[in-house]
């Protein structure tokens, strides 16, 4: 399947299942508010677990808007919800979690401020840690908004870089390793390097992340230790290899 039908695929798949798993509940009156009065763009694990094919029942959706107003606050009043510290608004409808995030809160307009004058679709698929997490889905117009990363990575299926600065490195290093373990991807030279560069670094914090992102420890640290020393190893190896060979392979299988 070449490109662009993988993408249409994807596109009408999520299309189908955001109709199918809110109908008729107060989750669906949500996403209708959200289309009708917001630019909206579901963005994160939802997407990427459609583009491995899970298209399972999801309950932890991301969603990015053009602003968070008071229209926006005295409806969400009714709902039980938090706001973070980031800024971003944790909603709990049914049996349904919303992380909206307002676009002039995130990290990359604090850090960036002339994305500020930009729209949504022009700057978020940039910032975006991970090609393979490049992508937006328009509520409004049922389409995903991504960038020539993404589609290089449906290609190849080599997870790498987009925008390197990133405020929690020791989480892009986890989430790195959780990737390529259960997707079973390849590792661009640009991460690889990363991993490497960070690791040493952010090991002690390793541990502390998991806990607070997923309320677990999902890789132990030996895991992770015999992992890192593999990734040098073969690193070592292709630099070899590429005094040898001009054109040598910038990616490396990792699990077989």
């Amino acid at each position: 399947m070449d490109t662009k039908l993988k993408i249409r695929n994807i596109e009408t798949r999520i299309s189908f299942r955001i109709i199918s798993i809110f109908s008729n509940t107060e989750a669906d009156n949500f996403i209708h508010f959200l289309k009708k009065e917001y630019d909206s763009y579901i963005f994160g694990g939802l997407i990427k677990d459609f583009v491995f094919g899970n298209d399972g029942i999801h309950r932890d959706i991301d969603i990015v808007v053009n602003e968070v107003d008071e229209k926006f606050k005295n409806y969400i009043a009714k709902y039980k919800f938090f706001e973070n510290q980031f800024g971003g608004f944790k909603i709990f409808i049914g049996n349904f979690e919303f992380d909206i995030w307002d676009f002039n809160k995130t990290w990359a307009v604090k850090k960036y401020p002339l994305l500020s004058f930009t729209t949504i679709p022009e700057y978020l698929p940039y910032t975006s840690f991970f090609n393979i997490t490049a992508v937006l889905f328009s509520l409004k117009d049922d389409k995903l908004i991504y960038n020539s990363e993404f589609t290089k990575f449906l290609e190849d299926k080599v997870l790498s870089i987009v925008l390197e600065d990133n405020p929690f490195p020791e989480l892009c290093i986890i989430k790195t390793y959780e990737y390529i373990k259960k997707y079973d991807l390849k590792l661009s030279k640009k991460l690889i390097n990363y991993f490497i560069k960070n690791y040493s670094i952010k090991r002690d914090k390793l541990n502390y992340i998991q806990k607070k992102h997923y309320s677990e420890i999902k890789f132990p640290q030996d895991e992770l230790d015999d992992f890192y020393y593999r990734l040098i190893s073969k690193s070592r190896k292709n630099m070899i290899s590429s005094k040898k060979k001009r054109n040598y392979q910038l990616e490396l299988p990792l699990f077989y």
